[in-house]
């Protein structure tokens, strides 16, 4: 049976979370059963600290189901031991090292993601189904990605998720450059996409040939005994056989399964032979396994990130531009499966130490702690921005002296604080005309769902928050701005956890948060673990000047509009300590955002500019005649475009 592999699973949706859904493990479940009940609790304390999303409400079951399908991506990892018949959870060494404040998280992952391999030791990973199979996952993407210069989502679904041996990589390599050569001489965009498409349908095909069989021997018996016979078609046992076709790994009850059955039983209603039920069957499933694959790329690539090597272009994954020469280092590497016996859990999956890499050589970090520091140094001579600009990295001792350790730690140190340097000349660089349009493009990239990755709300906050750094003038360091993570190459990794603002701006005389998200439904300001309304008066109590919110969603439901006139008109917000707020929270539409964003290309207006105009949406003589939200937003245009003409009126 062919199988394709995948790190992680889909009920951990952000992996970036591990690290803190770890650290509750160690502190309340270590030591104990890891029984349904500690299953059910774990989840209910991953729901309570903003790092699983709950969704709608969960039987007792499914609560045990979920927080269990978390504990199997920490022993996938071997960042622990939790099986209900394996005694008591142990975090292992490795899960030690990453809650190790002084540890770098990139670096323990990328040791667990090189040692991942199939087959292993863990359930489910070996036996009869991996005949055949040696390969090491993080390996084969490390090389791919650095041969190709990158993988579209199509390509990895392709050529990666079904690399079953080693000795496969060089030759599906020379392959996906042939694949890309052959698309490319197609004469638009649309028949390219026909090609992709059916060179996937017929790569699957081949891997899926033995299921195909299978099944077809199943439409010969249903279409012998359902020809001219319509009582049988109606029949029980005619359905339950339509079932067994078209059956998937997530059953035969999906409404794609079910149109399927019924288009089968019309085919053979109507006459149509054997050959023409398997042809519609062979799209029938190859496209389910299409699709899964496709949803694989979004997958593991989240997880393969862990390791600080990859992050996204577009819809391509590709190696961090900060990370290359250590990648290089890895290929150079001779790598081979191990095999499986009873020391490779505790001598090597869950050995922090293994396995050696050029992280582990004085002399690679001292030349990489050297490169660093000069381009920090030359970094800071060539930023504009009249902001305070962190200090170097005072280091006590000579380079030289340090022992591997410190070295280490102090090589984190650098790479953080790098980070905080390059989001300042970010900041610059949205400054230029052009990023307005490559920002208003890219709005049209995630509500497509065509970036790598599939985390829409989190690429949604992310170029909201470029919009906003665009307009600049900021009283504070970029990286302050932003309640969600990103990568070495700036990209955005998570999105804000649910107890803080996505988005918040200080500049000379005015506070202005930020929230955003892509639910239109009537809950959409408050779905997202915290009210809206919460984070904002928890900014504006602790601020000494004004605090002004805006709320940016595809579209706004009135009940939003409702609840953000009533805070802003008709009732207090009532802090923890009993004071009463008025919260000015205005809600724009993306298409109206997207607007301001043209506007200011046109023409850079000022902070205080923007300010000028959300005081105007919200004051008391914007029209006497309002009571309520849904009369408020309808006289946004008009203020919108007032504003607008006046802002023009200075060109």
């Amino acid at each position: 049976m062919p199988i394709q592999w995948t790190i992680g699973n889909t009920t951990v949706r952000n992996p970036e979370r591990l690290r803190a859904g770890l650290a509750i493990l160690k502190a309340e479940f270590e030591g104990y059963p890891w029984s349904y009940e500690s299953q059910r609790k774990f989840l209910e304390r991953l729901i309570e600290e903003g790092l699983y999303e709950a969704g709608s409400a969960k039987s007792p079951d499914q609560k045990e189901q979920h927080g269990r399908t978390w504990g199997s991506v920490y022993n996938e990892l071997g960042l622990t031991f939790a099986y209900r018949s394996g005694g008591n959870l142990c975090i292992t060494p490795v899960g030690d090292a990453l809650l190790d404040e002084r540890s770098s998280p990139d670096e323990v992952y990328l040791r667990q993601l090189l040692k991942y391999q199939l087959p292993n030791p863990l359930p489910g990973k070996y036996g009869p189904k991996y005949t055949g199979v040696s390969v090491l996952p993080f390996l084969v993407a490390l090389k791919m990605v650095k041969e190709l210069d990158g993988m579209s989502k199509e390509e990895m679904g392709i050529f990666l998720f079904s690399t079953m041996n080693m000795s496969e990589v060089d030759g599906l390599i020379e392959k996906a450059k042939q694949f890309r050569r052959d698309r490319g001489n197609q004469s638009n965009r649309e028949a390219r996409e026909r090609f992709t498409y059916n060179y996937h349908i017929d790569k699957l095909t081949d891997l899926f040939v033995h299921d195909l069989e299978e099944r077809y021997q199943i439409i010969e018996q249903f279409h012998e005994m359902g020809s001219g016979n319509s009582a049988f078609l109606k029949s029980p046992d005619a359905v339950n056989l339509a079932k067994q076709i078209a059956r998937t790994g997530k059953g035969s009850m999906t409404q794609r399964a079910q149109r399927f059955v019924r288009e089968s039983v019309n085919a053979i209603q109507r006459g149509e032979n054997p050959s023409e039920i398997k042809d519609m069957f062979r799209y029938y499933y190859i496209g389910i396994k299409r699709d899964t694959l496709r949803d694989y790329g979004d997958l593991n690539f989240r997880y393969l990130r862990l390791s600080g090597l990859f992050t996204a272009r577009g819809n391509k994954m590709v190696l961090s531009s900060e990370k290359i020469d250590l990648a290089e280092h890895i290929l150079a590497q001779d790598w081979a499966v191990k095999p499986i016996d009873r020391n490779f859990l505790e001598d090597w999956f869950w050995n922090p130490d293994e396995p050696g890499l050029p992280l582990d050589d004085c002399g690679f970090l001292r030349r990489r702690a050297a490169r660093l520091q000069e381009d920090q140094t030359n970094l800071r001579k060539s930023l504009k921005t009249p902001l305070p600009v962190a200090e170097e990295i005072k280091i006590e001792k000579p380079i030289e002296e340090l022992v591997l350790k410190d070295l280490k730690f102090m090589v984190y140190q650098l790479e953080s604080q790098a980070l905080t340097l390059k989001e300042v000349a970010y900041y610059e660089k949205l400054q230029e005309p052009d990023s307005v349009d490559e920002i208003d493009r890219y709005y049209d990239q995630i509500l497509r769902g065509e970036l790598l990755g599939g985390n829409k709300p989190a690429h949604f906050e992310w170029n909201t928050w470029r919009g906003f750094l665009a307009i600049d003038r900021l009283s504070c360091f970029p990286h302050e701005t932003r309640n969600f993570a990103i990568d070495d190459d700036l990209m955005p990794t998570d999105f804000a956890l649910p107890n803080k603002p996505d988005m918040n701006f200080t500049y000379e005389d005015f506070k202005l948060v930020v929230e955003v998200t892509l639910l239109t439904g009537p809950n959409q300001w408050s779905a997202e673990g915290e009210p809206v309304p919460r984070h904002v008066a928890r900014v504006q109590a602790a601020s000494s000047i004004p605090t002004i919110a805006v709320f940016i969603a595809p579209t706004i439901n009135v009940n939003t509009a409702v609840e953000f006139y009533s805070f802003l008109k008709q009732r207090p917000y009532i802090t923890d300590n009993g004071s009463k707020l008025y919260l000015t929270i205005i809600p724009f539409t993306l298409d109206q955002w997207r607007g301001l964003l043209r506007l200011f290309k046109l023409t850079r207006f000022a902070p205080a500019d923007f300010r000028n105009m959300l005081e105007d949406i919200a004051g008391h003589d914007i029209a006497p005649s309002i009571t309520d939200g849904s009369q408020w937003i309808a006289l946004f245009p008009s203020v919108i475009e007032r504003w607008q003409e006046g802002v023009l009126s200075r060109i």
